[in-house]
């Protein structure tokens, strides 16, 4: 498996279970062209698109488990919004979130 965000948190877990674990990054360690790249990124809880989102849910639990395990800070949590009150994704947004 790859090492980027979702290959070492796989890694990792799978790791804690006893199992055998070999991680390869074929384009070396912080390259350009992983998904994290740059300062800041985007979760969200709710996807107006996708009502089986809920296992998002169980990702923050997790990243503030591994802020624990590793003694650091974690993730930032901020809130944004950027659409108007009256458009169909916020609708969609606020019935995902129900």
């Amino acid at each position: 498996m790859g090492l980027g965000v979702m290959g070492t948190a796989a890694a990792a877990h799978l790791a804690a279970r006893r199992q055998r674990v070999l991680g390869l990054e074929r384009l070396g360690p912080a390259h350009y062209r992983g998904s994290n790249k740059g300062g800041a990124w985007i979760t969200r809880q709710a996807y107006c698109q996708d009502p089986a989102s809920e296992p998002l849910l169980r990702a923050y639990e997790l990243w503030d488990r591994s802020a624990d395990d590793f003694g650091a800070d974690g993730a930032s949590l901020t809130g944004v919004f950027l659409d108007r009150p009256d458009s169909p994704t916020v609708a969609g947004s606020l019935l995902a979130d129900r």
